[in-house]
């Protein structure tokens, strides 16, 4: 049976699933992929967009780095719709 570090078996990154046998330490932090997902939403709510409120954060494959973030903005020289 697969030992998972966050404790959410969903989660199969192969960085998430311990090696058979081995043991997990508990942590009282959030997970990377909820830290990153959080970031998105705070975004999201800075987003100029009335319809659409996005953000977004890129990472690497192994979620060590964030390569980017960005948030929905009205193109320029348009005014938000009321």
């Amino acid at each position: 049976m697969s030992v998972f570090k966050d404790g959410v078996p969903a989660n199969t990154h192969f960085l998430n699933v311990l090696p058979e046998g081995a043991a997990h330490r508990p942590s009282s932090a959030f997970p990377l992929y909820e830290v990153y997902m959080r970031m998105a939403e705070e975004l999201a709510k800075r987003s100029t967009c009335a319809r659409l409120q996005v953000g977004t954060v890129v990472t690497d494959q192994v979620l060590e780095n964030v390569l980017g973030d960005r948030l929905q903005r009205n193109a320029r020289g348009l005014s938000q719709p009321v």
